[in-house]
């Protein structure tokens, strides 16, 4: 399913998770922006860049 998404944590992978447990991640502090994250089967990117995911102040829009 395109909506289910995937990080990674000490060489780990989590998931499928659902967009609402992805941002529910990041808010507890277990997703950083460095952090790997992947929707679907695209390509792993650092949680930073994706578009709305962490806090404004925590994103960087260098990458684009």
């Amino acid at each position: 399913m395109a909506d289910q998404w995937y990080y990674q944590v000490m060489g780990e992978i989590v998931g499928p998770i659902s967009p609402a447990e992805l941002k529910k991640n990041v808010q507890a502090g277990k997703i950083e922006p460095q952090t790997l994250v992947r929707k679907g089967s695209s390509k792993w990117v650092p949680a930073a860049q994706v578009g709305g995911l962490l806090p404004k102040a925590e994103s960087t829009d260098r990458a684009r």
